[in-house]
């Protein structure tokens, strides 16, 4: 809360590998391998926050040396290519240390040379087929490919078993030459590489265009993950004045005396106060750490005073009757950064950190665009921020997993929905999120501050968040410090694949279309739930089964287009291995009409991703109060139609309804799931389910609503993709929620009874993404519903309703 306020380690194959003294005291190691045409090196960090030069020459003499890259302090290995075989190579690694001074690392030597495995393959139409022979080496195959024969920045299709020796490569451009290699485990169990085969794929009806999908100018390939260039950023940091950091007042805000200091902080609190000088240290110390990490080469934010040689240290007033908040104050003219701390949260690590992250945007131009209630990226930047400083927390990031349908910027999630942000610091480098901040602005808004500073336009932007949005699949994000994240997230928030068991927050993860009319088994259409499709920058993800002996997957898509909503898509196909380790991607579609196809090998996981990316930026912000985003029914949400071929959506697999969970049937009266002796005066539709509480008199559970704990009773209808309660984990005990009489329910967030047991009763209606603290009996709801609100008398949902026509 705030107050006021491509680097690429290929190692490769056979090598004849020495090393020789260092040429000048060093505490670092440089060590490396040999492969075909190539070197690559690694060592351990420094110690010191410094840049690494990496240095090379075809003698043992430094002098006359050349340097081939300079690298980020987190970067502790480089690949040198395009080299002789036969020729030997030394190497040095050059770095600065604690004093400033320039090392050498030790001197590497090897020398490259070709490998054993031979690859072979056939062209086809978009696609190549290779073939290699047993490298008898026990492991696995990785298949690389790149377009040309530089294999510096190629891109992995694949990872197969060692029992595998084919591979087909899909999704090629026809006329476009392609260089493939194999890398694999030698006998030494080193990592080598294959000799590179090459091929021009070409079309079978002697054409250029592809076998089915949009063209190029509709479409656009998925960013692979290990080519970003986010820990090569240059530039986007400030160069700023020198100064000396001074306490800018003997006291704080009301005033309490000056207690503490360190080097950016200066600590206040009144007698009374239940905090000591070994509390307030142990804070400083972690604010320091963090100011370290705000400030430096990971996260690039401008620092205070930037253009100043006059400093003021942050202040931090603890008291009794604070809590945690940060944000910023003025004294004397100056403008000041503020955190006011309970004495209970001065070990808080991550609260300090993220309430110091409102004291650093308090600081900065920011986006008066927002308008003058605020902004949601405050909340969602300053967990972002936090979480550069404890990678290993992803606090309450999980909601946007868990709700990925909703506008992206939502109120609901705004704590708790970094990872765009995370994904361009990766792909783009750490400054770009900073210079969100930091650069002038008139009356833009996040999102507009970014397309300036980046140069793009709207289709540029919606084009990152597709790509966005296909990497979330299976978390395939690599961190700056070259790290892939995806085993990370994956662990915490729960695979994609994993069955949400008793955690019904995650119920909504997976889009679970509908039949778009009663032929779907002949015609393979589907379509998107009227409640369920996307909101603009919201993204739907279906499981898609594939068929027995199928060899792609091809999805056919109409988008609903909507008059003054400028309609329009990005979407496209991931297939996995069941780790969910090495995906692959169709290439992105634009626009309301194409189609997409992806290759699958036997065990594939596949599934469909779809984000709303309408042609004209919208401008969505929190028009109600404070603590409250635009109305949810006054947000377009963006519907679609699919036909598929290959594969079948989640809930009709090998081209049939789905079986009713355990304990559950068909009830007579609308076909849903639901026990055993449930009154046939209950209407459940088709795709309800009713796994838990009680169900009674009229009421009806429609959509995709599903029923855990509560009651509905009376004329109570419950539906969109409502979940009623909650069931008991090792964390949390279970959530129960009543509705009753003739209200009715339809939400679209987390699952009714989260935010405490509640009840809905007389003619009310709630809809949308409600975070509902009350207990309402008339009048319409959405958004944050609690005691201060009445209420609106009407709702308008400006979405347009089914039933939707395929063209």
């Amino acid at each position: 809360m705030k107050k006021t306020r491509k680097n690429y380690f290929l190692p490769v194959l056979t090598a004849i590998v020495s090393a020789t003294p260092a040429l000048a005291l060093a505490d670092l190691s440089l060590n490396g391998s040999a492969g075909n045409g190539e070197i690559s090196l690694n060592w351990s960090g420094a110690g010191a926050d410094s840049i690494y030069q990496v240095y090379y020459d075809t003698d043992s003499n430094p002098a006359g040396r050349t340097r081939l890259a300079t690298l980020a302090p987190s970067t502790h290995s480089y690949t040198a290519s395009n080299l002789n075989n036969g020729t030997q190579y030394w190497f040095w690694v050059k770095y600065q240390n604690d004093s400033g001074d320039w090392l050498n690392s030790s001197v590497f030597t090897a020398t490259p040379s070709a490998g054993g495995l031979s690859l072979t393959g056939v062209a086809g139409d978009r696609q190549v087929q290779l073939n290699w022979n047993n490298a008898g080496s026990g492991g696995g195959y990785q298949i690389y490919y790149d377009t040309d024969s530089n294999p510096a920045g190629r891109s992995r299709a694949a990872s197969v078993s060692e029992s595998t020796h084919s591979y087909t490569v899909t999704n090629l451009n026809n006329g476009t030459p392609y260089w493939f290699w194999i890398k694999y485990r030698d006998n030494s169990g080193n990592m080598v590489s294959s000799e590179a085969f090459n091929a021009t794929p070409v079309s079978s009806s002697g054409g250029g265009s592809s076998g089915g999908g949009s063209s190029s100018a509709d479409s656009y390939d998925a960013s692979l993950s290990y080519q970003w260039q986010g820990a090569y950023e240059n530039g986007n940091q400030d160069s700023c004045v020198s100064g000396n950091w001074q306490t800018p007042s003997s006291t704080g805000d009301t005033g309490q005396p000056l207690r503490a200091e360190s080097t950016h902080f200066a600590v206040y609190w009144a007698d009374g106060t239940n905090i000591n000088t070994d509390q307030a240290r142990t804070a400083l110390n972690t604010l320091e750490h963090v100011w370290s990490v705000y400030y430096g080469n990971n996260v690039k934010f401008q620092e205070p005073y930037c253009n100043s040689s006059q400093k003021f240290k942050a202040t931090v007033h603890f008291g009794n009757d604070f809590a945690l908040t940060g944000g910023g104050w003025f004294k004397n003219g100056n403008r000041l950064m503020g955190m006011w701390v309970g004495p209970g949260a001065a070990a808080d690590q991550w609260g300090l950190a993220h309430e110091f992250a409102h004291g650093a945007q308090f600081m900065t131009t920011a986006f008066p665009g927002c308008n003058g209630l605020g902004c949601w990226i405050h909340e969602s930047h300053a967990n972002w921020m936090a979480h550069q400083v404890f990678p290993d927390n992803a606090h309450c990031s999980e909601m946007l997993v868990n709700t990925t349908h909703l506008h992206y910027g939502n109120t609901r999630t705004r704590y708790c929905n970094w990872q765009f942000f995370e994904y361009l610091k990766d792909k783009f480098g750490p400054g770009v999120v900073g210079k969100m901040w930091s650069t002038s602005t008139y009356d833009k808004d996040e999102w507009q501050k970014l397309m300036a500073n980046q140069g793009w336009d709207i289709k540029r932007l919606n084009d990152e968040f597709g790509d966005w949005a296909m990497h979330n699949v299976t978390w395939d994000y690599l961190d700056i410090n070259g790290t892939n994240r995806g085993a990370y997230f994956r662990d915490t928030y729960g695979a994609i694949d994993q069955d949400p068991g008793a955690n019904t927050q995650r119920r909504l993860r997976l889009t679970q279309l509908e039949t778009l009319d009663n032929n779907w088994r002949n015609n393979h259409r589907f379509v998107s739930p009227y409640y369920w499709a996307p909101q603009r920058w919201g993204y739907n993800i279906v499981r898609l089964y594939p068929e027995q002996g199928a060899s792609s997957v091809t999805v056919n898509f109409r988008g609903v287009v909507q008059q003054g909503a400028d309609s329009d898509w990005r979407w496209g196909l991931v297939a996995t291995d069941r780790n969910l380790n090495s995906p692959r991607y169709s290439r992105i579609q634009r626009g309301n009409s194409n189609q997409a196809s992806i290759s699958i090998n036997n065990g594939d996981e596949v599934y469909l991703v779809v984000m709303a990316t309408p042609t004209q930026y919208q401008k969505i912000l929190w028009a109600r109060h404070s603590s409250d985003g635009t109305p949810y029914p006054s947000i377009y949400r963006y519907p679609y139609m699919v036909e598929v071929q290959g594969a079948w959506p989640d809930g009709f697999r090998n081209g049939a309804k789905d079986a009713c969970p355990s304990g559950t049937v068909r009830h007579g009266n609308g076909g849903g799931c639901a026990p055993q002796g449930t009154p046939s005066s209950v209407y459940v539709g088709p795709y309800a389910k009713v796994l838990g509480g009680t169900v009674r008199d009229n009421a009806r559970i429609e959509d995709h609503a599903t029923i855990v704990h509560g009651t509905v009773s009376g004329n109570a209808v419950v539906g969109a993709m409502t979940l009623l309660g909650s069931e008991s984990t090792a964390t949390s005990w279970y959530h129960t929620f009543d509705v009753s009489d003739n209200a009715t329910v339809k939400s679209t967030f987390y699952p009714m009874g989260w935010f405490g047991d509640r009840a809905a009763g007389g003619t009310v209606t709630l809809l949308g993404d409600l975070e509902y603290y009350s207990n309402k009996y008339s009048n319409f709801f959405y958004g944050l519903v609690d005691d201060r609100w009445n209420g609106d008398t009407s709702i308008n949902d400006i979405t347009v309703r089914p039933p939707y026509s395929w063209r």
